[in-house]
């Protein structure tokens, strides 16, 4: 089997930003980093808690973020799967997508519970603010800005948001015109 033979489902990919690997989230609660080309394991298998759901690695791709199943982010050396922060909790539903910033001192998680979060990466590793909250309208993707300033974020009732990440507030009124769920966005 390609890629490092999942026993279940892989629920999320990601490629490293120079393209030469693919970080892969399963239901069979590990991450596995593959080359991109031959599919041979390169790192992993990191054994998680639950299953994963999302999954990014960070600009200079020696992290990984990842979400899961039972609403925890966890960050990660690329490499070697050692957590590099607490497990980041705090969203009542299983996380639908995350994001680093460019810096990696910032991580962006949307959630199947409404609320986008914004977690510090760098030193705390407490959520330092909750800039969404969409009364179980789900979020299903979230990215940040390629200057890291303002955070994209789509959601199940067909709206995008852009908000501002250092004073928190919507830059512009929601983006309308979509009838289904937005699943996707890209900086």
């Amino acid at each position: 089997m390609p890629f490092g033979e999942h026993a279940r489902l892989v629920e999320r990919s990601a490629f490293s930003p120079d393209g030469k690997c693919v970080a892969l989230g399963s239901f069979d609660k590990m991450i596995r980093v593959a080359n991109a080309q031959t599919a041979e394991l390169v790192a992993g298998p990191f054994n998680r808690e639950h299953e994963v759901t999302a999954i990014a690695f960070s600009l200079d791709g020696m992290q990984i973020v990842s979400g899961g199943l039972n609403g925890t982010v966890h960050l990660c050396d690329a490499h070697t799967g050692v957590l590099i922060a607490v497990p980041l909790a705090g969203h009542r539903k299983f996380v639908t997508s995350v994001a680093l910033s460019l810096d990696a001192k910032r991580i962006a998680s949307g959630s199947l519970d409404g609320t986008l979060r914004i977690w510090d990466a760098a030193e705390t590793g407490v959520c330092v603010s909750e800039a969404l909250d969409r009364n179980e309208i789900c979020i299903l993707c979230v990215t940040f800005s390629r200057k890291s300033n303002r955070i994209i974020s789509s959601s199940g009732d067909g709206l995008v948001h852009i908000w501002d990440v250092e004073i928190e507030i919507l830059v512009l009124e929601p983006l309308t015109g979509h009838i289904d769920p937005v699943m996707s966005v890209a900086s």
